[in-house]
């Protein structure tokens, strides 16, 4: 069975297990490790592998051909994206981030595929980069055709992994949300559950609306804010730890409005199956491989820590934490409410297409 997720450690941690072997009567994995951007086209587009990992908020576009497969994924609460300014609209640095000091990535890739600059032992394909050991980043926002991974430029590598950290509240001591009315915002995808929360935040918070949204990738958004270049600039990933280290200041947490907002989880990072296969198995292997990983962390550390990258331990821990959750064993009524929540409400201001909420249980 062909699978693609990310090389970030929630998603190799989850499926370690599967893709080494180790759970009884699970088929096989070819893995191609892939940002969730290029995972979010290649399944709006109905290429790429059986298995995905994609963003919830891509759920609507592709609902008709694949299921949501009801583990695996990612939800959670306190790991929301973060809305960061060079000091504008708020009073001072919001100071409990967690700081990650990165390490030297290296060593070889313990399972998973052909890399574009090498092989490793079990067989999949990196999209859209190079070898960790070489070049320790992964594409995203990169139109790769599924199949065509190795062709992809190196002009838009960014970091592969991240990590999350949770805030107190939506917004930091003494931010204004309304500075960021007629303002620049860079987003690292239109197609992303932090776009769409981000979306959702500003048409209650910022009086008139932003200026313009400005697509770039993952790692040039905080060093753009802190030159000046854009006002603002909406971040996910490991920049929860690192932005303090940018001179940057929090203007609002995605995560922490949704949450005070709607009492529910913060949808994140979807796992789904063409509708063609069976839904009830891929859920009981990857709940499978998740009960593993737990019972046995151990096992997993050097493959998660192989494709973790620049990240320290501690911060790659500390991202395992946040995100492998009772969420990710099953997601449960609360977890489906907050998804048809997000994507009821999204659909209803016209943020995503229209869609059967009933296909998200299908």
């Amino acid at each position: 069975m062909k699978i693609a997720y990310s090389p970030c450690p929630n998603d190799t941690f989850v499926f370690h297990a599967w893709s080494h072997g180790l759970i009884e009567g699970a088929p096989e994995l070819e893995v191609t490790y892939a940002d969730i951007d290029i995972t979010n086209g290649w399944a709006a587009d109905r290429i790429g592998p059986e298995v995905m990992k994609i963003s919830y908020a891509a759920l609507p576009w592709v609902l008709e051909d694949y299921a949501l497969i009801p583990c695996g994924g990612a939800l959670g609460r306190g790991c929301g994206p973060l809305v960061l300014t060079a000091g504008g609209g708020t009073s001072r640095s919001h100071a409990d981030a967690m700081p990650g000091a990165p390490i030297a990535a290296g060593g070889t890739v313990a399972a998973g595929g052909t890399l574009a600059g090498g092989t490793d032992a079990a067989g999949g394909t990196l999209a859209g980069g190079t070898d960790a050991a070489a070049k320790p980043y992964v594409s995203a926002g990169l139109d790769v055709p599924y199949g065509q991974q190795d062709q992809a430029s190196d002009k838009a590598l960014v970091p592969a992994a991240g990590s999350a950290h949770a805030h107190s509240g939506a917004a930091a001591p003494g931010a204004d949300p309304s500075w960021l009315s007629g303002k620049r915002v860079a987003v690292p995808s239109e197609r992303s559950t932090a776009y769409l929360l981000f979306r959702l935040w500003a048409a209650q918070n910022v009086p008139g609306g932003v200026g313009e949204i400005v697509v770039m990738p993952f790692h040039e958004i905080m060093p753009a804010v802190r030159d000046g270049r854009i006002d603002a600039g909406l971040v996910i990933h490991e920049a929860r730890f690192t932005y303090p280290e940018y001179g940057l200041s929090l203007m609002a947490d995605m995560g922490a409005w949704w949450e005070a907002d709607t009492g529910l989880p913060i949808p994140l990072g979807a796992i789904i199956a063409k509708r063609s296969l069976d839904r009830s198995s891929i859920a009981a292997w990857a709940r499978s491989s998740v009960e593993y990983a737990w019972e046995h962390p151990a096992q997993s550390a050097d493959y998660v820590r192989s494709h973790a990258q620049e990240m320290s331990p501690e911060v790659t821990s500390a991202h395992i934490a946040l995100y492998v959750n009772e969420f990710t064993r099953e997601l449960g009524e609360d977890g489906y409410n907050a998804v048809e929540s997000l994507l009821g409400r999204a659909a209803r201001e016209g943020l995503v297409p229209e869609f059967d909420l009933a296909l998200l249980r299908k």
